[in-house]
């Protein structure tokens, strides 16, 4: 199977990769558990992503991604055909490690591993330009924060309504805190506490009040205690107080 040039052994895990194929072809309930973990790219050898996309692909249109489903797909595959053709497939659904190890686990290490060789990979070209005095430094400094920020950042997932609707009540016996202007009643009253975690937005025309109104909140949060981080993209400090008084 090929994996790309220069990765060390340790960060693929061809084992953990056909567990979780094989698991996810005999009962592909757990297709949607893998699903929000990984995604084609982040299997070590390319073959088995590429199956992956097959069964995600069958799965999406209601039909069982099993061997025989997803055979159409790769049978023609190079990789494939190496590692004995279509009896591969059938080969991953008798391993099995799938059924021991929980398929979140599995999906969990595969995507660990996948980030690790994406930083590799990031700091590597990195270093090429380092050694590069034609490229400039900011651009190499803003290239490895890239690479720090990207697996960060790879944090959405998709939810159901359903999981949305238990969150939901869930939430109803949960403390009610947050932060309120103290200042602005009525607003208060109408909208309650902001919850940590949420994004509010103030919208209107301009000079209708929204920097005067967000920064009389800022003010009310802070005189009761809270941490207050104003950024402008518009005005100074000065004229933001001027403006607030």
């Amino acid at each position: 199977m090929s994996v790309s040039e220069g990765v060390p052994p340790t960060l693929i895990n061809p084992e953990a990769e056909a567990a979780l194929l094989g698991a996810t072809m005999v009962e592909n309930g757990l297709i949607d558990i893998a699903v929000e973990m990984i995604g084609p790219e982040d299997f070590g050898f390319s073959l088995h992503g590429r199956i992956w996309a097959a069964m995600v692909r069958e799965h999406n249109a209601g039909r069982h991604a099993g061997p025989i489903a997803i055979r159409g797909y790769v049978e023609e595959d190079p990789e494939l055909k190496a590692m004995g053709g279509v009896g591969y497939l059938a080969r991953l659904t008798a391993d099995p490690a799938g059924f021991i190890i929980p398929t979140k686990d599995l999906a969990g290490q595969i995507k660990e591993l996948a980030v690790r060789r994406r930083l590799l990979s990031g700091f590597r070209d990195a270093q090429r330009q380092c050694a590069d005095l034609d490229c400039d430094v900011t651009g190499i400094v803003s290239a490895v924060d890239d690479v720090i920020r990207s697996p960060v950042d790879e944090t959405s997932r998709q939810v159901t309504a359903g999981e949305c609707l238990d969150a939901l009540v869930a939430s109803f016996d949960e403390p009610r805190t947050g932060v309120t202007c103290g200042i602005i009643s009525d607003l208060d009253d109408l909208l309650g506490a902001l919850r940590p975690g949420s994004v509010n937005i103030v919208a209107g025309r301009p000079g209708m009040g929204k920097t005067a109104l967000a920064l009389t909140y800022a003010r009310g949060a802070a005189e009761q205690g809270h941490g207050v981080q104003l950024f402008s993209l518009e005005m100074g400090s000065t004229v933001l107080i001027s403006a607030e008084s």
